[in-house]
């Protein structure tokens, strides 16, 4: 194998290594694996303040992160609005 045709083969193996380690698709539905990669694509999407703010909880499933990053979404316009004050989301502290 030459260089050309071994980048791309290794890059391909290290691709397939670190989704096996991050999905853990053991024991895993289909349905379940895909969700995964759905609730990664949406987190992804979001605005950066949304996303790390639901990726702090953890979600499970997209259905949960879909529902945090609603929350966190209702309660910004609040803080808006003047109804809630606003926690910095990486030190606990008020704003």
């Amino acid at each position: 194998m030459n260089m050309e045709e071994w980048r791309p083969h290794l890059m391909a193996q290290m691709i397939k290594d670190l989704l096996e380690r991050w999905i853990q698709p053991h024991g895993k539905t289909i349905t379940e694996v895909l969700d995964l990669f759905a609730s990664e694509q949406f987190l992804t999407d979001l605005g950066e303040e949304t996303e790390k703010w639901v990726w702090q909880h953890q979600p499970q499933t997209m259905e949960e992160a879909l529902r945090l990053a609603e929350s966190f979404m209702v309660a910004e316009e609040d803080v808006r609005r003047g109804k809630l004050t606003k926690w910095n989301t990486n030190q606990g502290n008020k704003i």
